[in-house]
């Protein structure tokens, strides 16, 4: 919890295990010090404008990690105003939340955009060149006889042929 000014007056324990360096020596100092103190970073948003806003999202690049953070107001009993700031660590979600989007538009065996992912792409880049009147070309490519390197060599030959097509 930070008061007004975003000073840090207290901290739960699980504040301390996410942040080790988190103890009482840095009650009374302003957040973002204390940010910075641990991290090493800059605090990477706008605390005034999330306390508006609900939720965001921030990243602790030197600690390798990605937070969520929500912020709300509270009203101490002694009439004191100040803010609860919520981190919940969801580095591993975000992880797996690009794996899965990796795997929703690239092709596993080439790594390159499948059919969903280049359909979308191109059609926002040829809405793009439509709107500022610009040229769009697209050029497509396709592999002379390749059921018959598949028929003649096998898969396995054929997927390394697609995957050199593909780096090339």
């Amino acid at each position: 919890a930070v008061d007004e000014s975003f000073r840090l007056i207290e901290c739960n324990r699980a504040c301390r295990e996410m942040f080790p360096g988190m103890d009482q020596s840095v009650i009374g100092r302003n957040f973002r010090v204390v940010w910075h103190q641990l991290t090493g970073e800059l605090f990477p948003a706008d605390l005034e404008a999330i306390s508006f806003a609900g939720k965001n999202e921030i990243t602790a690049g030197k600690l390798n990690r990605t937070y969520q953070i929500r912020i709300s107001s509270l009203e101490h009993a002694n009439y004191q105003k100040g803010h609860l700031i919520i981190l919940t660590d969801i580095t591993e979600m975000k992880s797996l939340q690009q794996q899965l989007e990796h795997q929703a538009y690239y092709d596993d065996l080439t790594d390159v955009f499948n059919r969903r992912a280049f359909f979308r792409e191109c059609m926002a880049e040829f809405t793009v060149a439509k709107d500022m009147s610009a040229p769009f070309t697209v050029i497509l490519i396709d592999i002379d006889h390749f059921k018959h390197v598949n028929d003649t060599y096998g898969h396995h030959t054929g997927d390394l042929l697609l995957k050199h097509v593909a780096d090339v």
